[in-house]
């Protein structure tokens, strides 16, 4: 699974704002895990293609915030009362941090490919870069939707 869909996933599971961490939010949450790995591991596997270590840079933050914010997620069920608040707030704020790293990243491989302005629904997947054809680089996902939501009661 795409590191796109896996937090998509999440960010409607967490939405929803279940009382306890049900089994499919648990799977939601081992997806996002699951694809940030394997997205690090292609970073890893590879160097950058030339003047994007940038955006490959931004990539891996990404992936390293979103799979912390997965792990808070599934932590929601361990805790409740002030600790559940605390533990909501903290995954909403890395998933809107992994948003930032993602904007970032789309930013950086536009002005490398002499586009100011990065163009909404560019969404590609994990591949072989090439650098005339941005739909070839990696990245994690569409454009971010902001949570704008706060558990504090």
């Amino acid at each position: 699974m795409a590191v796109t869909q896996a937090v998509d996933n999440l960010r409607g599971s967490f939405l929803e704002e279940p009382e306890t961490s049900s089994e499919p939010d648990v799977a939601v949450a081992s997806q996002v895990v699951s694809a940030c790995s394997n997205l690090n591991e292609w970073l890893r596997s590879g160097h950058a293609p030339r003047g994007f270590a940038k955006a490959g840079g931004e990539l891996g933050a990404a992936a390293g915030v979103y799979r912390n914010a997965a792990v808070a997620f599934k932590s929601l069920a361990d805790v409740d009362g002030d600790q559940r608040v605390a533990r909501a707030n903290a995954c909403a704020t890395l998933l809107e941090q992994g948003d930032h790293h993602v904007e970032t990243f789309v930013a950086a491989v536009a002005k490398k490919l002499g586009d100011a302005t990065p163009k909404e629904g560019i969404s590609p997947l994990p591949g072989t870069p090439n650098e005339s054809d941005p739909a070839s680089l990696p990245c994690v996902g569409t454009p971010p939707r902001r949570l704008g939501k706060s558990f504090r009661t």
